[in-house]
């Protein structure tokens, strides 16, 4: 699996360019973290993520909030400090469940309309667009 997958073009600068302001990073993701962090490695990312849980990490999903709590605790931030960025509406539903502000992004296979009943901070058209929506130049 972690072979087949490759990132958007975008997502390395992306993830520099977050790091090199101070933004501190995670991941919470059901897949597993080991292949998570295989293709971070592989893509040379791995040490910009502070914390990544993965399925082997929770003992219920998403959109159960205990992987997205658990990252804001490790992360050492406040609810409210913290945005989580997703592409379906499940992502959507956890963060709400949490407490934490939540940016689409439509570059996955779930369409615009489907987040109509989410609480949406923003919606991206691909991640590229994330430091200019939070200010970052």
């Amino acid at each position: 699996m972690a072979d087949l997958t490759m990132l958007f073009t975008e997502t390395p600068r992306v993830v520099q360019v977050l790091y090199e302001k101070g933004i501190k990073l995670g991941i919470v993701s059901t897949k597993f973290r080991y292949r998570i962090e295989t293709i971070l490695r592989r893509e040379r990312l791995l040490n910009y993520f502070e914390v990544i849980i993965g399925g082997e990490d929770v003992s219920t999903l998403k959109p159960n909030p205990f992987g997205l709590l658990l990252a804001v605790k490790k992360l050492k931030l406040d609810r409210s400090e913290v945005i989580y960025i997703g592409d379906s509406v499940t992502d959507a539903e956890t963060a709400k469940r949490a407490g934490i502000s939540f940016i689409a992004v439509l570059s996955g296979v779930t369409p615009r309309n489907a987040f109509n009943q989410s609480q949406l901070r923003d919606f991206l058209s691909n991640i590229s667009e994330l430091p200019n929506i939070l200010g970052i130049k």
